[in-house]
């Protein structure tokens, strides 16, 4: 049918990514209207970790894990909220992991000594030299380089920055609990914690504060309309890269796991600027912020109780030893 000369075009229907309609059949339609990219991304790393952790709970009401034997009632009853090293979590809220993350990550510097808040300003020192002296040139350069095969390199590893993220650790979840591996299992919950607090929650708030133009805008690097305008800086796609890269790198032995992970971040970043996207800062910032927090919710779940998160045959070595000693010795 040949539409007529001059006939008005029907307006074109915004096609939904595949994570609007896992997360419409999970959370509702009205939960995820106006879903987006990353921030759909970032929700999809929420709802994957519930679903997770939902399942695994049930498996535990199913009787699927053995429940640990109670301490005699002599000893002083646990904090709220603390749990024995060794227990197994039966059942554990599916939000909670994540509750405890953010919490750990938003009041860390809360806790920091001078070595540390240095280091927060050398990073900040290097993002406002970049906006300074380098976004505008880079930006130029890399345009002028710009071609079909560079465009094709940069659609390969984008989606590393948003669906892809959840994929990975969609894997690692299987990984771990049907292959009863705990260092899949950790990658998988922290990744998504991770993932989760730096590009669902922390650069949208640096977005809206800042309010940047986006470089396709050729408003300049400069242009900044904080609270109402732009959303440039910082990078929603490389911040969750870094933070899935970082995570990995904090589970990982072998040094060439690491060298893969930062380095399919690293094309993440670039391919933001070769899109036009970000500017060379925004990708830096975003960068810095993935690796920062996948780096403290790795260290806090180190030293935390292992959340049930450890093999069964350790709950039950660990529930043998509670067992008060028989008469006689």
């Amino acid at each position: 049918m040949v539409r007529a000369h001059g006939a008005p075009q029907r307006a074109r229907k915004w096609n939904k990514p595949p994570c609007w309609r896992v997360l419409s059949a999970m959370m509702g339609k009205s939960s995820v209207r106006g879903c987006r990219k990353a921030r759909c991304a970032a929700l999809m790393v929420v709802a994957l970790a519930s679903a997770l952790l939902v399942a695994r709970s049930a498996a535990a009401a199913l009787g699927t894990l053995t429940p640990t034997a109670t301490a005699p009632t002599a000893n002083p009853p646990a904090p709220r909220g603390a749990q024995a090293p060794g227990t197994v979590c039966d059942p554990c809220p599916p939000f909670r992991f994540f509750r405890d993350d953010a919490r750990a990550v938003f009041t860390a510097p809360l806790q920091w000594q001078r070595p540390e808040w240095r280091s927060a300003m050398r990073k900040a020192l290097v993002v406002a030299g970049t906006m300074a002296f380098v976004d505008a040139s880079a930006r130029d350069r890399v345009q002028q380089q710009r071609t079909a095969s560079t465009d094709r390199i940069a659609d390969v590893f984008e989606p590393f920055g948003n669906r892809y993220a959840a994929g990975v650790l969609l894997g690692y979840g299987l990984a771990g609990w049907i292959g009863d591996r705990p260092a899949s299992r950790s990658v998988a919950i922290d990744g998504a914690s991770s993932v989760a607090i730096a590009a669902g929650l922390i650069v949208p708030a640096f977005k809206k504060l800042t309010g940047r133009s986006r470089p396709w805008a050729d408003a300049g690097a400069s242009d900044f309309h904080p609270l109402n305008g732009g959303e440039s800086f910082p990078s929603g796609h490389t911040a969750a890269a870094f933070a899935l890269a970082g995570t990995v790198a904090a589970h990982a032995k072998r040094r060439w796991i690491k060298g893969l992970a930062y380095g399919v971040a690293s094309m993440v970043a670039y391919s933001r600027v070769e899109s036009d996207a970000h500017f060379v800062s925004d990708v830096t910032a975003g960068a810095m912020i993935g690796v920062g927090v996948a780096k403290q919710v790795a260290s806090v779940n180190a030293t935390r109780a292992p959340r049930g998160m450890r093999p069964r045959r350790r709950a039950r070595k660990s529930s043998q030893s509670a067992l008060p000693p028989p008469p006689g010795l």
